[in-house]
């Protein structure tokens, strides 16, 4: 038994873009369960028997040790689709932990420390992608990461951008 965070929705199920309340209320569901249910609250079959045929294979590759039939092929195709040379891809399994890599290359290439993001953002939960998130959930830990400014979304309504030279 769940309770519900204090003011929280007790979710009694879903289908395409809506999800219900036990008791049966009704909500458009337009955050995507936080923006990871691109599917809609009831995905293809397609897809449910494709996560079902890769959990019952294999689950998860450790990367830069094992590599599963569906990365290499999912790495091919990227390859082929990218300029040049580039052929080596990255499956983290976070957006937190793609935000904290990104954000060590970026400071690795450049030399550079300080990382800008919009206030109005969220980037995940760790100290990094907590003091990058631009919403009050970075409060807590900004004392202990460094580095990370905050810039207000544009309003296209009060600027010209590119009206002039200038």
């Amino acid at each position: 038994h769940e309770a519900p965070p204090k003011g929280g929705v007790k979710l009694g199920g879903g289908k395409g873009v809506y999800c219900w309340e036990q008791r049966g209320k009704r909500y458009s569901d337009g955050n995507s369960m936080a923006r990871n249910m691109n599917h809609g609250h009831t995905p293809d079959k397609s897809v449910v028997d494709a996560v079902v045929k890769q959990l019952t294979t294999v689950p998860y590759a450790y990367p830069g040790v094992f590599v599963s039939e569906i990365r290499a092929r999912v790495s091919k195709l990227l390859a082929d689709l990218c300029p040049g040379d580039l052929n080596t891809f990255m499956f983290p399994s976070t957006g937190a932990e793609a935000n904290e890599t990104a954000i060590r290359m970026a400071r690795m290439m450049t030399g550079r420390h300080k990382v800008m993001s919009r206030y109005r953002s969220y980037h995940g939960a760790t100290v990094a992608t907590s003091a990058m998130t631009g919403d009050q959930r970075r409060w807590p830990v900004e004392i202990g990461a460094t580095g990370f400014l905050k810039f207000f979304d544009p309003y296209p309504y009060s600027f010209s951008f590119g009206a002039t030279e200038e």
